[in-house]
């Protein structure tokens, strides 16, 4: 299971979009004019300051982590930071995966 991490420029973009509706008295925009100013400017601060999420679905192989970057990085000002992660199972001091309280398997992110 390999996955891509990075900043997108689209997922910013929609949380701005969330924080300016949210806002209200003084600081609502009064206009669709003022709406889309405060989403740029307001998108443009999270893109520099977010952290790498994932950004990408799962990846069959680490050939394709290395496509999805080459790809993704052909697109200017879309996407910051990119890395290859690789979601592995957590083992206990036996070897055996630890499980949640559900019952399900607990996984770690780690670099390729």
């Amino acid at each position: 299971m390999f996955y891509v991490f990075g900043v997108s420029s689209a997922k910013c973009r929609q949380a701005a979009i969330k924080k300016v509706n949210d806002f209200r008295g003084e600081n609502a925009p009064n206009n669709a004019n003022e709406w889309e100013v405060k989403v740029t400017e307001l998108q443009q601060e999270l893109f520099e300051k977010a952290k790498p999420t994932c950004i990408s679905g799962e990846l069959a192989m680490p050939s394709s982590v290395d496509e999805y970057i080459t790809q993704a990085k052909k697109l200017p000002n879309e996407f910051r930071a990119l890395k290859g992660m690789k979601k592995v199972p957590i083992l206990d001091s036996s070897g055996n995966p630890k499980l949640t309280k559900a019952g399900r398997t607990k996984f770690e992110w780690l670099p390729m």
